[in-house]
């Protein structure tokens, strides 16, 4: 149910539309596009942005744009290196045919999401190992990724 909100997720797309107009900032910082904003916000900052000269931020807190199951990432090997459907499927052990409507569905949200975060300024991650992903998978260039290392 939450996918399924976050990739319609009409009230956080307004919500952010209007604070967007009331206060004109010159920085708009999203946090967890993919598990609570979804694209439809996302797309809202970045059509801000090209109308307007402003910084757009993300910080990635998940692995949520890069695996369908990210709380069950346990090392880097199991992050999907190509980003198809058929990469998400593979990740799948599960006979349900349930979990394979939510990981397409998953993979659908993302695919939108990966296009529209293009267009962000700037891409924080936690850790250096992310930077690749970010990279490579959501086809990000490195200038424009910001290591913040939290980890103890």
């Amino acid at each position: 149910m939450g996918l399924v909100y976050s990739l319609c997720n009409i009230t956080s797309a307004l919500a952010i539309r209007k604070k967007i107009r009331e206060f004109q900032p010159d920085v708009v910082w999203l946090h967890s596009v993919s598990r609570f904003l979804g694209p439809l916000t996302v797309r809202e900052v970045a059509d801000w942005r090209k109308n307007k000269e402003i910084s757009t931020l993300v910080t990635y807190h998940d692995l949520g744009l890069l695996s369908p199951f990210p709380s069950r990432v346990e090392s880097e090997e199991m992050i999907p290196k190509n980003p198809s459907l058929g990469a998400f499927f593979s990740s799948v052990h599960s006979g349900n045919p349930i979990v394979y409507l939510a990981v397409f569905c998953k993979y659908f949200q993302v695919l939108i999401l990966r296009k529209l975060l293009k267009r962000i300024n700037i891409h924080i991650v936690p850790s250096a190992f992310l930077v690749p992903h970010i990279r490579d998978i959501i086809e990000v260039p490195d200038e424009k990724i910001v290591t913040l290392e939290h980890f103890l």
